[in-house]
C-alpha cells in the first residue's frame, strides 16, 4: 500500500492548484473563511459524504482535509491502539507474577505480535505526510531557464498525454472488472512455530500491497507533478502566482504559446490543461478504490489470503478519508465480521476441538482480534475477556488419587496417594 499512500500524500501537496472557480476547492464546494481556510459545504465528486469540514492550506503549501468522517476514523484507530497497549500491559503484568513467569515465552511472543499489529494500524490514520519538493526549474538563471523549461515541457507533454489517454480509454467503462493479481497465501497451522515462514509471508504480503496500485500510482504521480509545476510557473487555472522576473515570464509565455494559424509555432507546453489532469486524478483515485472492493469480494472467505486483502482495503479506506470521501461504514462492519469469523475459526480449533498444537497460535489469534475490532468497534466482543480465556486455557490442573500395595515374602504395605498440581503450557522455542 506504500505507493497508494505515496500518491495520495502528494495529492495533498499539489492540490493547492485547484482554484478553477470561486468558492470551490478540489472536488468540494463551499466558501473561504480566510485566505488559508476553505469551509466545505458540499462534495462535487459524486461520492457520498464530505458535506462538512474544512480544507486548510498550510505554510509549506500542502493541503489538509478535515471532515467529521476522517476525524471519527482517526479516533477509532487511536482507541484501538489504546486497547492494544492495555492488552500488552496486562500480559506483562501477568508475566511478572510467579505463575506467569512459567509462560514467559508465550507472553513475549504475544506482546511482540500485538506491537506489530499496533504499528500496522497506525499507518491507516488519515494523516497526509510531508514531501520535500524540488523547485530547481525556477532556480535556473534567466539565460538557462528557457532551455530548461522547454526540456521540461517535452517530458510533461508526454506524461500529460499518457495520463489523459488512459483516462479517456477507461472513463466510460461501467463496473469495470479488473484482472487482479492473486494475493499471497499463508499456512496458519502452528503459525507462531516457524519464524522463517512468517517472515517470508510478510515480505510477499508487503510486496503485494506495495504493488497493488502500480497502474494508478504511476499516472497520478505524473499528473500531480505537472499540476504543481504549472502553479509554480503561474500557469495554473486562475493562478495568481508570479515568478517576479520579466525574463522568466516571457520564456514561460513562449513555452505555452498557441498559434491560431500555424500549429508548428505552438510552444512545447501548449495543450497541457490542468483541469483535465484534475479530472483524471479523481477518476484514477476512484478506480483504485474500486479495485479494492473487487479484491475483497473475491477473497473474503479465503482466510489464508485475508491478511494482504485487508491491508489493501484499509489502505484504500485511508485514502478515501484523506480525500474527504465518505466510505460506507457497513462495508467496514462486514469486513470486521469476516475477521471475527477468522478469529473464532482459529480459536475453536484450540478451545472446542482441543487441538493443543494451536497454543502456539495464541499470539496470532490476539492480533486477529484487534484487527477485527478496529473495523467494527461496536462489536460486543470483549478483548480483555478473550485474552484471559486464551491464556487460561494453557493452565491445567492435574489430580492424582490412587491406592498402592507393595509387598514381598508375605508382607506388604498399603498406601493411598492423593494430590493436585497446576501445570502450565509454554512455548519451548520459536524457530
Amino acid at each position: 500500500m506504500k505507493k497508494m499512500l505515496f500518491f495520495i500524500a502528494n495529492l495533498f501537496l499539489y492540490s493547492g492548484s485547484v482554484f478553477a472557480q470561486k468558492d470551490t476547492m478540489m472536488w468540494f464546494a463551499g466558501h473561504w473563511a480566510d485566505s488559508k481556510t476553505f469551509i466545505i459545504e458540499s462534495n462535487m465528486s459524486g461520492q457520498a459524504g464530505g458535506n462538512s469540514g474544512k480544507v486548510n492550506i498550510q505554510s509549506n503549501g500542502s493541503v489538509k482535509v478535515t471532515t467529521p468522517e476522517n476525524k471519527k476514523w482517526n479516533e477509532k484507530i487511536d482507541d484501538q491502539i489504546k486497547e492494544i497497549e492495555k492488552s500488552e500491559e496486562d500480559i506483562k503484568t501477568d508475566i511478572r507474577k510467579e505463575q506467569g513467569l512459567i509462560q514467559y515465552n508465550l507472553g513475549k511472543e504475544t506482546v511482540k505480535e500485538l506491537e506489530n499489529i499496533k504499528q500496522q494500524i497506525k499507518t491507516y490514520k488519515a494523516e497526509s505526510s510531508d514531501e520535500n519538493q524540488d523547485d530547481q526549474l525556477l532556480a535556473q538563471k534567466n539565460k538557462d531557464f528557457a532551455a530548461a523549461l522547454n526540456k521540461w515541457c517535452v517530458q510533461a507533454k508526454a506524461d500529460f498525454d499518457e495520463v489523459m489517454n488512459f483516462y479517456r480509454a477507461h472513463k466510460k467503462t461501467k463496473n469495470e472488472h479488473f484482472d487482479l493479481p492473486v494475493p499471497p497465501e499463508a499456512n496458519y497451522q502452528c503459525w507462531s512455530c516457524d519464524k522463517k515462514q512468517r517472515i517470508d509471508f510478510e515480505k510477499k504480503s508487503g510486496d503485494y500491497v506495495d504493488s497493488f496500485f502500480n497502474e494508478e500510482s504511476k499516472l497520478i504521480t505524473k499528473a500531480l507533478n505537472i499540476c504543481r509545476t504549472l502553479q509554480l510557473l503561474g500557469r495554473g487555472e486562475n493562478s495568481n502566482t508570479s515568478t517576479g522576473d520579466d525574463g522568466i515570464a516571457q520564456a514561460t509565455e513562449d513555452a505555452f504559446h498557441h498559434s491560431k494559424t500555424d500549429p508548428a509555432k505552438n510552444g512545447p507546453c501548449y495543450g497541457i490543461n490542468e483541469s483535465d489532469l484534475w479530472e483524471a486524478v479523481l477518476f484514477l483515485a476512484k478506480r483504485g478504490m474500486a479495485k479494492t472492493e473487487q479484491l475483497l469480494k473475491e477473497n473474503k472467505t479465503n482466510y489464508a489470503m485475508l491478511n494482504p486483502v485487508i491491508r489493501v482495503y484499509l489502505g484504500a479506506h485511508r485514502t478515501a478519508q484523506l480525500l474527504g470521501i465518505n466510505v460506507d461504514q457497513n462495508n467496514l462492519k462486514d469486513l470486521g465480521d469476516i475477521m471475527l469469523k477468522f478469529y473464532y475459526h482459529e480459536k475453536d480449533k484450540l478451545i472446542r476441538e482441543k487441538d493443543y498444537s494451536q497454543m502456539a497460535n495464541i499470539p496470532f489469534m490476539l492480533g486477529l482480534l484487534h484487527q477485527a475490532l478496529i473495523l467494527d468497534n461496536n462489536s460486543a466482543v470483549n478483548s480483555e475477556n478473550e485474552i484471559k480465556e486464551l491464556r487460561n486455557f494453557c493452565h491445567f490442573k492435574i489430580t492424582i488419587d490412587m491406592d498402592a500395595k507393595i509387598g514381598k515374602g508375605g508382607g506388604y504395605t498399603l498406601a493411598h496417594l492423593k494430590g493436585t498440581a497446576k501445570v502450565v503450557a509454554e512455548l519451548d522455542s520459536v524457530k
